[in-house]
């Protein structure tokens, strides 16, 4: 993976952790600017990891690793998303869902990390 590209993912990441601790610690309701921003981020990294993937597998077919790391991305990514859906709402969510999006960004983040560098090979 090129530097630039490596810099764009790490970013990305940055963004949504950064973004998630705000809204977090600004608690409800939450503030739109930011609240969007997060939600656009997250949605951009994972488009991203899949076009990535997309291409990676025209030009070759991708190793058993890495369209299992990149499966299992995206995986963490929608949970992820789907438990965020779930905290945001007014009423408040079940404390299984919230430790869960506390804990899936982390798997997220691990597992794209994976993938990226996988597909970069």
């Amino acid at each position: 993976m090129s530097t630039l590209k490596t810099i764009g993912v790490a970013a990305l990441i940055l963004a949504i952790f950064l973004s998630g601790y705000g809204l977090h610690r600004l608690g409800k309701p939450y503030h739109t600017l930011l609240f969007t921003l997060h939600k656009l981020v997250s949605l951009g990294a994972l488009a991203w990891l899949l076009v990535t993937a997309a291409r990676a597998q025209r030009a070759a077919p991708l190793p058993a690793l890495a369209f299992s790391l990149v499966v299992a991305a995206t995986v963490f990514f929608v949970a992820t998303i789907a438990t965020g859906g779930l905290v945001s709402l007014e009423k408040p969510a079940p404390a299984a869902v919230a430790w869960a999006h506390k804990l899936l960004p982390y798997l997220t983040a691990a597992s794209s990390a994976a993938a990226w560098v996988s597909l970069s090979r």
